[in-house]
Protein backbone atom coordinates (compact mmCIF):
# COMPACT_ATOMS: atom_id res chain seq x y z
CA UNK A 1 0.00 0.00 0.00
CA UNK A 2 2.88 2.36 0.78
CA UNK A 3 4.31 1.82 -2.70
CA UNK A 4 1.02 2.76 -4.36
CA UNK A 5 0.72 5.93 -2.27
CA UNK A 6 4.36 6.84 -2.90
CA UNK A 7 3.84 6.49 -6.66
CA UNK A 8 0.63 8.55 -6.44
CA UNK A 9 2.25 11.35 -4.42
CA UNK A 10 5.29 11.38 -6.72
CA UNK A 11 3.06 11.52 -9.82
CA UNK A 12 1.03 14.38 -8.38
CA UNK A 13 4.22 16.21 -7.42
CA UNK A 14 5.57 15.85 -10.96
CA UNK A 15 2.27 17.13 -12.37
CA UNK A 16 2.29 20.17 -10.07
CA UNK A 17 5.97 20.80 -10.83
CA UNK A 18 5.31 20.53 -14.58
CA UNK A 19 2.40 22.98 -14.31
CA UNK A 20 4.56 25.33 -12.26
CA UNK A 21 7.50 25.23 -14.66
CA UNK A 22 5.55 25.37 -17.92
CA UNK A 23 2.50 27.29 -16.78
CA UNK A 24 4.45 30.00 -15.01
CA UNK A 25 6.38 30.92 -18.14
CA UNK A 26 3.22 30.87 -20.25
CA UNK A 27 1.37 32.97 -17.70
CA UNK A 28 4.13 35.57 -17.47
CA UNK A 29 4.34 35.70 -21.27
CA UNK A 30 0.57 36.13 -21.64
CA UNK A 31 0.28 38.89 -19.04
CA UNK A 32 3.36 40.68 -20.37
CA UNK A 33 2.06 40.67 -23.95
CA UNK A 34 -1.49 41.45 -22.85
CA UNK A 35 -0.34 44.44 -20.81
CA UNK A 36 1.68 45.77 -23.76
CA UNK A 37 -1.04 45.10 -26.34
CA UNK A 38 -3.00 47.94 -27.83
CA UNK A 39 -6.76 47.90 -28.09
CA UNK A 40 -6.80 47.80 -31.90
CA UNK A 41 -4.72 44.64 -32.18
CA UNK A 42 -6.25 41.47 -33.59
CA UNK A 43 -5.30 39.48 -30.49
CA UNK A 44 -7.43 41.61 -28.19
CA UNK A 45 -10.26 41.81 -30.70
CA UNK A 46 -10.48 38.00 -30.89
CA UNK A 47 -10.44 37.69 -27.10
CA UNK A 48 -13.14 40.33 -26.73
CA UNK A 49 -15.32 38.61 -29.34
CA UNK A 50 -14.90 35.19 -27.71
CA UNK A 51 -15.69 36.59 -24.26
CA UNK A 52 -18.64 38.56 -25.67
CA UNK A 53 -17.46 41.85 -24.25
CA UNK A 54 -16.82 43.99 -27.31
CA UNK A 55 -16.37 47.56 -26.15
CA UNK A 56 -16.37 50.31 -28.70
CA UNK A 57 -15.11 53.76 -27.80
CA UNK A 58 -18.15 55.31 -29.46
CA UNK A 59 -20.59 53.26 -27.38
CA UNK A 60 -21.55 54.38 -23.95
CA UNK A 61 -20.76 51.39 -21.79
CA UNK A 62 -21.52 51.40 -18.09
CA UNK A 63 -18.43 49.40 -17.18
CA UNK A 64 -15.63 50.27 -19.56
CA UNK A 65 -13.09 48.03 -17.83
CA UNK A 66 -15.20 44.86 -18.00
CA UNK A 67 -13.51 43.54 -21.15
CA UNK A 68 -10.05 44.21 -19.78
CA UNK A 69 -10.90 42.40 -16.54
CA UNK A 70 -12.47 39.42 -18.33
CA UNK A 71 -9.46 38.94 -20.58
CA UNK A 72 -6.99 39.50 -17.76
CA UNK A 73 -8.56 36.95 -15.42
CA UNK A 74 -9.14 34.35 -18.14
CA UNK A 75 -5.52 33.21 -17.87
CA UNK A 76 -4.14 31.97 -14.54
CA UNK A 77 -1.54 34.22 -12.93
CA UNK A 78 1.83 32.71 -12.02
CA UNK A 79 1.31 33.75 -8.39
CA UNK A 80 -1.39 31.06 -8.07
CA UNK A 81 0.94 28.47 -9.62
CA UNK A 82 3.63 29.35 -7.07
CA UNK A 83 1.08 29.11 -4.27
CA UNK A 84 -0.14 25.73 -5.56
CA UNK A 85 3.41 24.33 -5.60
CA UNK A 86 4.23 25.58 -2.09
CA UNK A 87 0.96 24.37 -0.59
CA UNK A 88 1.41 20.96 -2.20
CA UNK A 89 4.98 20.60 -0.91
CA UNK A 90 4.21 21.82 2.61
CA UNK A 91 1.02 19.76 2.80
CA UNK A 92 2.74 16.55 1.81
CA UNK A 93 5.68 17.17 4.14
CA UNK A 94 3.29 17.81 7.05
CA UNK A 95 1.27 14.70 6.17
CA UNK A 96 4.45 12.61 6.01
CA UNK A 97 5.63 13.94 9.38
CA UNK A 98 2.19 13.39 10.95
CA UNK A 99 1.93 9.71 9.95
CA UNK A 100 3.73 8.40 13.08
CA UNK A 101 1.42 10.40 15.36
CA UNK A 102 -1.77 9.13 13.76
CA UNK A 103 -0.58 5.58 13.16
CA UNK A 104 0.72 4.36 16.52
CA UNK A 105 1.19 0.81 15.28
CA UNK A 106 3.93 1.23 12.68
CA UNK A 107 5.07 -2.41 12.80
CA UNK A 108 2.15 -4.79 12.67
CA UNK A 109 2.34 -8.24 14.32
CA UNK A 110 2.69 -11.35 12.23
CA UNK A 111 -0.46 -13.27 11.37
CA UNK A 112 0.83 -16.43 13.12
CA UNK A 113 1.18 -14.58 16.42
CA UNK A 114 -2.35 -13.22 16.12
CA UNK A 115 -3.73 -16.69 15.28
CA UNK A 116 -2.00 -18.21 18.34
CA UNK A 117 -3.39 -15.49 20.55
CA UNK A 118 -6.92 -16.11 19.27
CA UNK A 119 -6.61 -19.86 19.89
CA UNK A 120 -5.32 -19.34 23.43
CA UNK A 121 -8.27 -17.18 24.37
Amino acid sequence: MFGIMAVFVLTMFLAVLWAWLGGGAASRSFHEHFALAEKEEIFLTELEENLDCISDDDKEVADEHRCWQNVSISFVHDLWLDLLLYVYLVGNILAFLAIPFFNKLLIKPDDEYVDEKLLDA
